[in-house]
Order: C-alpha cells, then sequence, then structure tokens
C-alpha cells in the first residue's frame, strides 16, 4: 500500500480516467449520485450490454472535468496504491482561500482549455437529450448545494463580524467554507472496504493537511479562530469521520427528483 499526494504539474488524463473509474465503483450504491446521474447512466459496473455507450460518454466528461481538478493549486489531492500500483483510495480537499498560491500561467492555459473542451463534448455528446443528460442533472444539483449554502448561511458569514467573537463563540460558529478545510471527495474501491484503508488514507490527509487558524480582523479588533476541518457525509463513511474527531454538526435533507437526500454536515474543531 503506498499514499502519495498528486502533484497536479504531473496530474494526466490516465490518472483523472483511473480515480474516476474507482468513484463510480465506490457510489454505485448511493442514493445521491443514482438521482444525479439518472437511470440512463447510473448502472452497476461493468455497463451491461447496450448502455456501455452512455458510460463511456460519461465516464469522458467526469475525466475532463477531473483532470483540470487535478491540475489546479486550488485543491490538494491524494491517492491511495495498491501493491499493484493501481489506484484504490481518492480524497480530494479544497484548499482555504488564504492559503491558496496562483496556479503557474501554462497550467491556467491547460485547464481553461480542458474546460472549453469540456463544454463542446457536453454539447455534442448530450444533445437532444433535455432532462436525462448528466449535465442537466448536475445543473439541477448545483441549484440544491446553493440553497444549502443559503441554509447554513455560509453567504453571510464575513471576517468583519467574526473578528467581535470570543474563542467560544467562534467553536461554536460555522464558518466560510472556503476558511477551512473542505473534503470534496473521499473514496475506496468497495473490493478494499472494512480493511482499514479508507482510514489510513483520511489519516494521512488529515496529517498532510496542516490546521489552520483563521484571523479574523475588523479594524482593530482581531481574533484568531480554532481551525476547522468539513465535509458532506455519505452512509458509507460517517462511522470513519467520526472516529477521526469529526462530529455531526447539521443535517441536511433535500429532495431532488423526488427523492429525499441527506447529506449531513461533519465538522472536526482543532485548538
Amino acid at each position: 500500500m503506498q499514499i502519495r499526494e498528486i502533484d497536479p504539474a504531473n496530474a494526466s488524463y490516465a490518472q483523472a480516467s483511473e480515480i474516476c473509474n474507482l468513484i463510480s465503483y465506490a457510489f454505485q450504491n448511493d442514493d445521491f449520485f443514482k438521482v444525479l446521474l439518472g437511470p440512463r447512466y447510473f448502472m452497476p459496473l461493468p455497463p451491461p450490454v447496450g448502455s456501455a455507450w452512455h458510460y463511456r460518454k460519461l465516464h469522458f466528461t467526469d475525466t475532463l472535468k477531473m483532470w483540470a481538478r487535478l491540475k489546479s493549486n486550488d485543491t490538494r489531492n491524494f491517492e491511495l496504491l495498491n501493491d499493484n500500483n493501481e489506484i484504490i483510495g481518492f480524497s480530494s480537499w479544497g484548499v482555504p482561500r488564504s492559503l491558496k498560491v496562483e496556479t503557474p500561467r501554462w497550467r491556467r492555459v491547460s485547464i481553461w482549455l480542458i474546460k472549453k473542451l469540456l463544454a463542446v463534448v457536453n454539447t455534442v455528446l448530450f444533445f437532444g437529450e433535455g432532462d436525462l443528460s448528466p449535465p442537466t442533472r448536475w445543473n439541477k444539483a448545483r441549484v440544491m448545494f446553493d440553497e444549502i449554502d443559503k441554509d447554513l448561511g455560509w453567504l453571510n458569514v464575513k471576517d468583519e463580524d467574526l473578528a467581535h467573537l470570543d474563542l467560544d463563540s467562534l467553536t461554536k460558529t460555522l464558518y466560510h467554507q472556503e476558511t477551512m478545510w473542505w473534503c470534496f471527495s473521499m473514496a475506496i474501491h468497495p473490493n478494499y472496504h472494512r480493511q482499514g484503508y479508507g482510514k489510513a488514507l483520511f489519516s494521512r490527509c488529515l496529517e498532510e493537511l496542516k490546521p489552520f487558524y483563521p484571523t479574523f480582523k475588523d479594524g482593530e479588533a482581531e481574533i484568531s479562530g480554532p481551525a476547522k476541518y468539513g465535509l458532506f457525509a455519505s452512509p458509507q463513511g460517517r462511522g470513519l469521520y467520526e472516529s477521526m474527531g469529526f462530529v455531526k454538526t447539521r443535517d441536511i435533507v433535500k429532495e431532488l427528483e423526488g427523492t429525499k437526500i441527506e447529506l449531513p454536515l461533519y465538522v472536526k474543531t482543532v485548538f
């Protein structure tokens, strides 16, 4: 077993493709992914006869998105490899905004080109599919997450307001999402569940992502708050997160395409 951070400068399309395959396997029984992809594109893997073309289209577009993410300095990404050097685990984290380092220009250009290609590919491959197409369903999911952002109050969290709170109040306060380490993705291949691989990968991530203690200012008022790590937990991962010191902070329940979606918010606070 080997855990390593993915170097944005060397992230490849093949690497992104393998990660997308992993995520497809890891979440093939997840209710949110079933609704997000819809009946035409969500299927057991490998795809049954007659649906392989739909899977290949989806995999290609997902790989382009993942490749752009891996090449950016806005995220830190970790992969878990088995003894055959195959990716069996992946975790992606958003960098707190004040810690972000600008992505080099040549890489920004390549990311821009990938995203332009993705836009063209989405138009061509999913032409005429309407609500059945993954891009349309993703847009509906974005609306749902915008609602969640408003419910949580992230959009209204201002440094100027937090600067006047004491440490105890800051401990109980939910910062803006970009003022903490935020886990976008955590996946382990089903063949490796319950064997300690998830804990090993997640522990390594927390070791590498040193606690970030934000400072909030408003004129002469200034205070440093505790560091926080956050994520929306899937049913499969909640036991792992709780064992690592994460606490359920809010119960998020939404409806998407007539299906109830539960995305509890977990936060770990470090003093």
